[in-house]
C-alpha cells in the first residue's frame, strides 16, 4: 500500500514539544523573517496548500502551518492543507530516471487527491535549508506542469549560490530566513541528531530506520 501522508492523517505525529524546544527556539528568528517576506501574499489570497520537505523540514513546516491556520481562522478563511514529500536527491546521491518517473507519478497522485485545483490559490513549499535546490526540482516541475503557482520558504541558504540563481532553477520565489550558512541555526550542523529517518531520493516519504515494507 502506498504511504500517503495527507492532511490530518492520524498516523502523522507532530514532534513532542519537550524534545523539540531547542530546535524551535533556534528557528524563531528566521521563521519571523520569512513571515515578513510573505506578508503581502498572506494578506491577499493566501496559500491553499503547504508542502513540507520530509523529514528535515517537518518542524518549520508545522510551525508555519500553525501560524497560517491561525491567520486563516481570524479572517474566516479555509486553513491551508499540509502535505509532506521527501526531496528528490541529496548531494552525491541522485535518483535514476526510473526512480524519478515513479516519484513524479506519486507526487501527481498525492496532489490530485489532497491539493485544491491550481487556480484557487498558491502553494507554499517549506524546507529547512537549500544548497543547490536540486532536491526540490522534481516537485517544482510537477507543480508547474499542473498549473500551480508556488513560493519556496527555507530557513537558510547554505551554498555559494545566491537566491536569484535558486529561483531560476526552481521556477519560484525563494524566501530565506537566513541568507548565509555562517548564520544558519546550529541544528543544521548536527545532522546526526536527526538520523532516525532515512530519505531515499526516489521515494515519496522518508522512512524510519529498521522499517520493514
Amino acid at each position: 500500500e502506498r504511504d500517503v501522508r495527507g492532511p490530518d492523517n492520524k498516523d502523522e505525529k507532530d514532534p513532542e514539544p519537550e524534545t523539540q524546544h531547542g530546535e524551535i527556539e533556534e528557528l524563531r528568528e528566521p521563521l519571523w523573517a520569512i513571515l515578513q517576506q510573505l506578508r503581502e501574499e498572506i494578506e491577499g489570497k493566501g496559500y491553499t496548500t503547504i508542502i513540507g520537505d520530509d523529514a528535515s523540514g517537518r518542524i518549520p513546516t508545522l510551525i508555519m502551518r500553525e501560524v497560517l491556520t491561525t491567520l486563516a481562522k481570524d479572517r474566516e478563511q479555509q486553513a491551508p492543507k499540509t502535505l509532506f514529500i521527501a526531496g528528490s536527491g541529496t548531494p552525491g546521491k541522485q535518483p535514476g530516471r526510473a526512480e524519478l518517473d515513479l516519484k513524479r507519478g506519486a507526487i501527481q497522485a498525492l496532489l490530485a487527491e489532497h491539493a485544491p485545483v491550481a487556480d484557487q490559490g498558491r502553494v507554499l513549499i517549506v524546507t529547512d535549508t537549500i544548497e543547490t535546490g536540486s532536491s526540490l526540482q522534481l516537485l517544482c516541475e510537477v507543480l508547474r506542469s499542473l498549473g500551480f503557482s508556488y513560493d519556496i520558504a527555507t530557513i537558510a541558504l547554505m551554498g555559494d549560490t545566491d537566491g536569484v540563481s535558486i529561483e531560476r532553477r526552481l521556477g519560484g520565489r525563494v524566501l530565506a530566513g537566513i541568507s548565509s550558512a555562517e548564520s544558519a541555526p546550529q541544528i543544521y550542523f548536527r545532522r546526526n541528531l536527526h538520523s532516525g529517518v532515512r530519505k531515499d531520493p526516489g521515494e515519496l516519504h522518508s522512512r524510519g530506520h529498521g522499517r520493514m515494507d
